[in-house]
């Protein structure tokens, strides 16, 4: 009896990952991967190809579904990670489809991903170009980023503090500490580390900043983000 109670057990675990109820992932919304998985090509609505070998992807690759279907749901990787668990894993091809498992071990696969979109980090301007006289400057700035992510890159805004040099005196300056707000655009990515471009302004106020030329005149820079959202 105990044989048989174990049988129908298992019998019935593998059912319900085979019939269970469609994923709560929505179709044309992108997700990235907390885990590593392994993943099938499809070559129309949920059928699989014949006799092919899976796929992975690592944790932190990025995907839309394409299509949503009772059975399952089709996706299509935009940004694959190799994953740690394989010396020289199959990886999935990006812009192909897949047929992506509706559990991981048994867990439903959206406990599995979360929401792309967001993005936050640290953000660094090592230098300014500033268009009024053609100057490039090293007031370096260091403040936080939020941006919301697409398929090409990350729109954001950012808020932090530089040092800059204002005249005292004929050929004499000092450092003072200016508010310094940007937006720019970010472009993925090695790692954790992004890439991108900004064009912002100082604050420094008061009589100081009446004072100054460059009292909120827009630069450019490239910068360097360090992403916490990943």
């Amino acid at each position: 009896m105990r044989i048989i109670f174990f049988s129908l057990s298992v019998i019935m675990f593998n059912s319900s990952n085979v019939f269970a109820e469609p994923s709560k992932l929505l179709e044309k919304r992108s997700y990235r991967l907390e885990k590593t998985v392994e993943i099938e090509p499809v070559s129309n609505a949920c059928s699989l190809v014949g006799d092919s070998a899976e796929k992975h992807a690592g944790k932190k690759s990025k995907f839309e579904v394409v299509k949503k279907f009772d059975d399952c749901d089709v996706v299509r990787f935009w940004s694959v990670y190799k994953t740690q668990e394989l010396d020289e894993p199959d990886l999935v091809n990006e812009y192909s489809e897949y047929v992506l498992p509706k559990t991981i071990k048994g867990i439903p696969i959206e406990s599995s991903v979360t929401r792309n979109g967001k993005k936050s980090g640290l953000l660094v301007v090592p230098f300014k170009y500033r268009e009024d006289d053609g100057s490039i400057t090293g007031e370096a700035t260091v403040g936080y980023y939020a941006g919301w992510e697409t398929k090409a890159g990350t729109l954001l805004m950012s808020a932090g503090l530089s040092q800059v040099s204002i005249p005292v005196s004929g050929t004499d300056s000092e450092n003072q500490s200016a508010l310094t707000i940007a937006f720019g655009y970010l472009l993925s990515n090695w790692d954790n580390v992004d890439i991108g471009f900004v064009v912002g302004v100082d604050h420094i106020g008061g009589t100081k900043g009446d004072g100054w030329q460059y009292e909120d005149d827009p630069w450019y820079s490239l910068m360097i983000g360090w992403n916490f959202s990943q």
